[in-house]
Protein backbone atom coordinates (compact mmCIF):
# COMPACT_ATOMS: atom_id res chain seq x y z
CA UNK A 1 0.00 0.00 0.00
CA UNK A 2 2.93 2.35 0.57
CA UNK A 3 3.86 2.05 -3.12
CA UNK A 4 0.28 2.88 -4.15
CA UNK A 5 0.28 5.84 -1.77
CA UNK A 6 3.58 7.09 -3.25
CA UNK A 7 2.33 6.74 -6.84
CA UNK A 8 -0.91 8.56 -6.07
CA UNK A 9 0.99 11.26 -4.19
CA UNK A 10 3.21 11.91 -7.21
CA UNK A 11 0.25 12.91 -9.39
CA UNK A 12 -1.90 15.91 -8.53
CA UNK A 13 -5.11 16.81 -10.25
CA UNK A 14 -8.87 16.73 -9.85
CA UNK A 15 -9.73 13.05 -10.48
CA UNK A 16 -11.06 11.10 -7.47
CA UNK A 17 -9.56 7.74 -6.52
CA UNK A 18 -11.39 4.81 -4.91
CA UNK A 19 -9.64 1.69 -3.71
CA UNK A 20 -11.56 -1.59 -3.51
CA UNK A 21 -9.82 -3.78 -0.94
CA UNK A 22 -10.88 -7.38 -0.20
CA UNK A 23 -10.92 -8.14 3.52
CA UNK A 24 -11.92 -11.82 3.71
CA UNK A 25 -15.60 -11.04 4.29
CA UNK A 26 -16.26 -8.75 1.36
CA UNK A 27 -14.79 -5.67 -0.22
CA UNK A 28 -14.10 -2.41 1.57
CA UNK A 29 -14.27 0.75 -0.55
CA UNK A 30 -11.76 3.40 0.48
CA UNK A 31 -11.93 6.95 -0.82
CA UNK A 32 -8.35 8.09 -1.27
CA UNK A 33 -7.20 11.38 0.21
CA UNK A 34 -5.46 12.05 -3.09
CA UNK A 35 -6.98 13.59 -6.16
CA UNK A 36 -4.94 12.83 -9.24
CA UNK A 37 -4.53 13.62 -12.87
CA UNK A 38 -5.37 10.33 -14.58
CA UNK A 39 -2.46 10.03 -16.99
CA UNK A 40 -0.98 7.04 -18.79
CA UNK A 41 2.04 7.26 -16.48
CA UNK A 42 -0.13 7.08 -13.37
CA UNK A 43 -2.10 4.11 -14.70
CA UNK A 44 1.10 2.32 -15.78
CA UNK A 45 2.65 2.89 -12.35
CA UNK A 46 -0.38 1.49 -10.55
CA UNK A 47 -0.57 -1.48 -12.91
CA UNK A 48 3.11 -2.15 -12.31
CA UNK A 49 2.51 -2.41 -8.57
CA UNK A 50 -0.98 -3.95 -8.48
CA UNK A 51 -1.20 -5.86 -11.76
CA UNK A 52 -3.06 -4.77 -14.87
CA UNK A 53 -6.19 -6.76 -13.98
CA UNK A 54 -6.55 -4.80 -10.73
CA UNK A 55 -6.56 -1.26 -12.11
CA UNK A 56 -9.69 0.15 -13.72
CA UNK A 57 -10.38 3.63 -15.00
CA UNK A 58 -13.93 4.79 -15.31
Amino acid sequence: MQNVHDILGSSSGEDMVKLYVPNGVGIVVLQSQHTVSCTDGLIDGLRGVLGSERVEVG
